[in-house]
């Protein structure tokens, strides 16, 4: 068996040197579960798209899917107030939801859905608290 002599300076080096790794390693697991968790919490922000112009452009009347419809309905109607499509209503995303993302087209040539659709996609649930979050007295 090898003896091997430590001086006091070489044990101050080996000390300092280990401490100095585990302050990295420490450094490294917090900072990463700090951004793992930031990472979980931080969805990427839903945004409002510019209006029912650009909503028309694809969803007119002899589109694959047309909306237009709605204009012929009360919901349709600019004059009241309450109606989606009144001044800062927020158009067809005051039912659908913030879809700006809808407009973009991914790599594949197909469009995220908006937020909110009115089909077997979305819950029930969730396409009654879009319609209830205006239609919300016994009169309606």
């Amino acid at each position: 068996m090898v003896k091997i002599k430590w001086d006091e300076e070489t044990i101050i080096k080996r000390l300092t040197s280990t401490a100095t790794l585990m302050a990295l390693i420490l450094c490294f697991v917090v900072t990463g579960s700090a951004l793992a968790a930031g990472d979980e919490e931080t969805e990427a922000t839903a945004e409002y798209s510019k209006g029912v112009k650009r909503c028309m452009s694809c969803h007119k009347e002899g589109k694959d899917l047309p909306a237009h419809e709605i204009f012929q309905t009360p919901m349709g109607i600019s004059g009241d107030p309450a109606a989606p499509f009144a001044e800062g209503n927020r158009d067809c995303e005051a039912c659908h939801g913030p879809s700006k993302s809808h407009l973009k087209r991914q790599k594949d040539g197909t469009r995220p859905s908006p937020a909110i659709t009115f089909d077997d996609k979305t819950p029930i649930e969730t396409q009654n608290d879009a319609c209830l979050s205006c239609h919300d007295d016994a009169s309606r």
